[in-house]
């Protein structure tokens, strides 16, 4: 049996991993792992017969780590078939303790991590019988093989997905893209990588959005397009990193009281919205609104979103428009609704690349917004007018 004291000599930050568990025999396995952990980690070992022994290791690869933790296992549980019929949970205690380690198990923990996430696909692919969800199960488990080896973005996308294995959390921590769209889901697994910076969920199932989003801290993208939400949490506040937001082609009526202060893109075109609530007005950093195809009447004060460049509120019911826009834009889009007067102040946008009020109702421009017919961007007038009865 191994000494608690000596165990605690090399690991003393795997120790307090140990602790909880009980007397019994799966403590001494754990006891074990935590020796070899910290021959791994620490570059030393201890030989629990002569504590003056010392016996450097440079060269202890993740391989070696777990050939040695078996052959001690087996050495001290000489009942082999229980260890194998355990194997999945031992490698996941294997994980959670060189976890504890710090830096210094990182390579020991990837290792681990890959066992576990190889051996839980492989459970979910077994659990269904139909050929054609098996087939998308294994080639779903071959893309995720292949996330431990490079650096590149996750792609699940378009494979007809019902469900999802919960390894996500368990994947090297890059920071990185998930993209799930195309496919069936309505949930998503318990757990999720904490560092991913990207997540797309367009066109699948879902009516809420799942909670456990919000664990991933550093999320900067986050699109929910073509699904069946009906509201959007409170808790999309606390996503300081959020920067764009796609949530267009819901059902979405009203946005939460708070939203994620630094959106720079928000799209929430072909929802329900009647009003734009005035929530938006607390979005200093953004960029582009995109509120197409609601059954907007009218838009709040939006002179107070310094950096908007860009808005679409085409195919809409607008009659009437806010007197200013933000100094900066570039891009207006009030195409097909039923608007009847451009504000004057539009004419002195100097940045002004596109002015699109086609099909509207307007019947009088004013010379200041007409003279925009002849300036051109890209061999484009800025102001566009067809499908209007101006008299001019």
């Amino acid at each position: 049996m191994i000494g608690n004291t000596s165990v605690l000599a090399i690991t003393p930050a795997i120790a307090p991993a140990i602790a909880p568990f009980p007397q019994s025999s799966e403590k001494k396995m754990l006891w074990a792992i935590a020796e070899i952990i910290g021959k791994a980690t620490q570059g030393e070992y201890y030989d629990h017969n002569s504590r003056q022994h010392r016996l450097l290791l440079l060269n202890y690869t993740p391989a070696n780590f777990v050939k040695d933790a078996f052959e001690r296992l087996n050495g001290k549980f000489p009942n082999k078939k229980k260890i194998r019929q355990n194997r999945l949970r031992l490698l996941k205690d294997c994980s959670d303790i060189a976890a504890c380690a710090g830096k210094g198990a990182l390579m020991v923990l990837d290792y681990f991590n890959k066992k576990i996430v190889e051996h839980s696909l492989e459970n979910w692919c077994n659990k269904v019988r139909g050929r054609g969800e098996r087939e998308k199960r294994v080639l779903a488990k071959e893309r995720i093989i292949q996330w431990f080896d490079n650096n590149e973005d996750w792609d699940l996308s378009s494979l007809g997905l019902s469900s999802l294995p919960d390894i996500f959390h368990r994947m090297p921590n890059k920071f990185i893209k998930l993209n799930l769209a195309n496919n069936r889901l309505k949930e998503l697994p318990p757990h999720l990588n904490l560092n991913m910076i990207g997540l797309n969920i367009n066109n699948n199932n879902f009516e809420v959005l799942p909670e456990q989003i919000q664990s991933s801290r550093f999320l900067k993208s986050l699109e929910f397009s073509n699904n069946q939400l009906k509201s959007l949490p409170e808790w999309l506040i606390n996503m300081g990193f959020l920067e764009e937001v796609n949530a267009e082609s819901n059902q979405l009526k009203e946005l939460p009281t708070q939203l994620p202060p630094n959106l720079n893109n928000f799209k929430i075109a072909r929802n329900k919205f009647e009003i734009l609530p005035p929530q938006i007005q607390s979005l200093k950093n953004l960029r582009c609104l995109d509120c197409s195809f609601n059954q907007l009447k009218s838009l709040p004060e939006l002179g107070s979103l310094g950096c908007l460049e860009h808005i679409d509120a085409g195919n809409n019911q607008l009659e009437s428009l806010p007197d200013a826009l933000p100094p900066r834009m570039k891009i207006i889009n009030f195409a097909k609704n039923a608007i009847k007067q451009i504000p004057l102040s539009y004419g002195t946008l100097r940045d002004l690349c596109q002015l699109n009020f086609c099909d509207n109702d307007i019947e009088d421009v004013p010379d200041e917004i007409y003279l925009l017919m002849l300036k051109k961007v890209q061999g484009q007038p800025v102001l566009r007018l067809e499908g209007n009865l101006k008299k001019k």
